[in-house]
């Protein structure tokens, strides 16, 4: 999603469109095979905080974010889970990078994320090598 302080509207457009296109090849793959997706997985770099107005559509619309929830309590509830922890203006360390998924879909495993303490300088860095890090998730069907 577009990037930038003074964006975030822009992106809570981009997320009900993005919304709108999955909802869309839902219906044309149900009816080109006679049957509905078993789950469906929405991942990215949406650019924005969970607070922010972009993220609340998707949650809206049944899709919950598999970092967070009763299998793995706490990661964004705890103080300063991060996705990205970068130098622009200044010091911006955040999460803004998503795997949402269905209702279908139960998070079974994911790829632990770094503690601040993990990371003494800003990414990238040689232990980190992008300015996000990387989450990864197995789910199993509910």
């Amino acid at each position: 999603f577009k990037a930038g302080k003074g964006f975030e509207e822009a992106r809570a457009t981009q997320s009900n469109l993005l919304l709108g296109h999955v909802d869309t090849f839902v219906i044309e793959i149900s009816a080109r095979l006679g049957v509905t997706p078993a789950g469906i997985v929405l991942c990215g770099d949406l650019n924005d905080v969970p607070e922010s107005p972009c993220i609340p559509p998707i949650l809206l619309r049944g899709y919950d974010d598999s970092y967070v929830g009763d299998s793995f309590a706490g990661d964004r509830n705890a103080e300063r889970f991060f996705t990205t922890y970068k130098k622009r203006a200044s010091v911006k360390i955040c999460c803004i990078d998503y795997i949402f998924h269905s209702a279908s879909l139960r998070p079974v495993g994911r790829l632990a994320t770094p503690r601040e303490v993990d990371c003494p300088d800003i990414l990238p860095a040689s232990y980190y090598p992008s300015d996000h890090v990387s989450l990864l998730s197995a789910f199993s069907f509910a």
